[in-house]
């Protein structure tokens, strides 16, 4: 595992659920909250799906429009 986050969109189809989007940039299980943000004050964002959906994440945390890609931090 590398310990830089992902540069670009994370595609995936996801199933209905609840999701803790990490914040704070320090998973190692991007786009997903570990907890690695403790101590930090940054909480994970917490995000529900009511229907099955094609997504892209943000893998850098930098996004304008989390917890979506916009690609305009990602991939700067």
């Amino acid at each position: 595992m590398t310990d830089s986050p992902p540069r670009g969109p994370i595609d995936a189809n996801e199933t209905p659920g609840v999701f803790a989007w990490c914040r704070c940039g320090r998973t190692r299980q991007p786009p997903w909250c570990d907890g690695s943000h403790g101590g930090t004050g940054i909480e994970p964002l917490i995000v529900e799906l009511q229907h099955a959906a094609s997504v892209q994440w943000c893998g850098c945390s930098r996004s304008t429009t989390p917890p979506y890609c916009d690609r305009s931090q990602c991939l700067s």
